[in-house]
């Protein structure tokens, strides 16, 4: 049996960002604790529990992903999170021949309160929590051939309540699959699946909308040559409908008009090359979702209970490049990635598709790291990277803007002490006023964004016992 509980503190003050400001609401005070028990028997069952808890209650901007609206006063508000989390695990370790069950079951919680915007309310709070699970066996007919079968299910609410509103959106889901992993010859890889869901939905005001689906997905892999591998993927996915959020959900929401389930189409297409530590990849990928559920509180000019049956269709697609080096205890990576994101058939923003995605666009990332093993140094260095983003501006909004963020790294770990492990960071050495492009609110001229700390240097060590 073994058994681990990592206890965390953090404490701490608002960071600056690279142009000296202050980053109103980005101050540390948190608490976590995570426990984890094990047992293995000598015939191969593995039981695994663990439990985590975490509670953050500090100041954070009055709008939680925007820095702060112009104009506005409102800079910033207490917020108080708690987060509960407990899984089950078991599972055989042998992984061959026709008995490979393994059983999942989750729990998790997350509340958080603020003060609340009207006048009359003290506090709001919500809430939302899940129960999950799943059991499947894995047939294994050979390393390369297996036939996975199970089932699965969700139940989850997400609730609102203050003074003197108390909401919530119940979603319930069952599902059956099965997924295939085939080898008819040894340059050739095949994946397939198929599952089905049934999901009841029920409104704030009890309204139950049920909806069924199948999903289905394929993959190949094959070597070419021993060096070069093509690989291809699609899936048509169901989805069900997603719970609102806590903090927009309104008592007068009238469903009557339904709530369309989500559907996704998804492609990709890549190929692979690896030879005397050189490796070089490249992939395209579209993903289409069709009915994504997308609620809004109200709409102006329209009775106040619509909004609750929104949904929108949107996409994404992109291609993604990489390239890299490896001499053994050192190494180099790059990588590439061009994304584009549309609602409808215009050009996605991250408020219009603030719960559906962001226009990312066009990124860099580069590593290069080596280790030292004869004294037990590790040193390396990153760059993120972000190109100026125009799409943006085809709706009337600013461009995303270019950054850079450079960072350097070293990691000690002694050769007399291996349990111990000394790592120093310096990050953004060049003191890049940047936000990361998947935050909100960059391409709005009435919105500043929560921008990522300036130059910074982070001193850790951790103790393996």
């Amino acid at each position: 049996m073994t058994g681990t509980s990592p206890f965390k503190q953090a404490d701490g003050d608002n960071y600056e960002a690279g142009n000296g400001n202050e980053v109103i609401g980005t101050g540390a005070d948190l608490q976590s604790i995570l426990g984890k028990l094990a047992y293995e028997s000598t015939g191969g069952h593995r039981f695994e529990l663990s439990g985590e808890q975490v509670h953050d209650n500090t100041t954070r901007p009055f709008r939680a992903n925007i820095g702060q609206l112009i104009g506005r006063l409102d800079t910033d508000r207490p917020y108080d999170m708690k987060r509960q989390n407990l899984v089950f695990n078991y599972a055989t370790t042998h992984n061959e021949g026709m008995w490979n069950p393994k059983l999942v079951l989750g729990y998790n919680s997350t509340e958080l309160g603020v003060p609340s915007d009207f006048p009359d309310v003290v506090y709001s709070t919500g809430e939302t929590t899940s129960l999950s699970g799943k059991i499947e066996n894995s047939f294994i007919f050979s390393p390369g051939d297996s036939l996975t079968v199970g089932a699965d299910f969700y139940d989850d609410e997400a609730s609102y309540k203050d003074h003197s509103v108390d909401v919530a959106e119940q979603a319930t889901n069952i599902g059956i699959y099965a997924q295939a992993r085939l080898t008819p010859v040894e340059a050739l890889r095949l994946s397939a699946g198929l599952r089905g869901d049934k999901q009841w939905f029920e409104g704030i005001d009890g309204t139950e909308i049920d909806h069924a689906g199948l999903s289905g997905n394929v993959a190949i892999a094959y070597d070419v040559i021993e060096t070069v591998t093509l690989k291809a993927g699609y899936s048509n996915v169901f989805g069900g409908v997603a719970l609102a959020e806590n903090f927009i959900m309104n008592p007068a929401w009238d469903y009557s008009g339904g709530i369309k389930a989500i559907r996704s189409n998804n492609v990709t297409l890549g190929a692979e090359f690896h030879q005397d530590g050189f490796s070089f990849g490249a992939g395209v990928f579209r993903s289409r979702f069709k009915d994504a559920r997308n609620e809004v509180y109200s709409i102006r000019g329209e009775p106040v209970g619509v909004g609750a049956d929104l949904t929108t269709d949107f996409e994404t697609r992109g291609y993604s490049l990489m390239a890299g080096y490896s001499w053994g205890p050192g190494f180099v990576r790059v990588s590439f990635t061009d994304t584009e994101f549309t609602i409808g058939d215009k050009a996605g923003d991250s408020d219009a598709g603030q719960y559906l995605g962001t226009p990312i666009g066009r990124m860099v990332a580069i590593e290069a790291g080596h280790r030292f093993d004869t004294i037990g140094l590790a040193i390396g260095g990153t760059i993120d990277a972000a190109f100026k983003n125009k799409d943006t501006v085809d709706q009337g909004n600013l461009p995303l803007e270019s950054y850079q963020a450079v960072g350097l790294y070293a990691e000690y770990q002694p050769p007399m002490a291996d349990f111990l492990t000394l790592r120093v960071e310096g990050n953004n050495l060049f003191d890049e006023t940047y936000a990361d492009r998947a935050t909100y609110g960059q391409e709005f001229s009435n919105v500043v964004p929560l921008y990522e700390p300036g130059r910074s240097v982070l001193v850790k060590a951790t103790v393996h016992f």
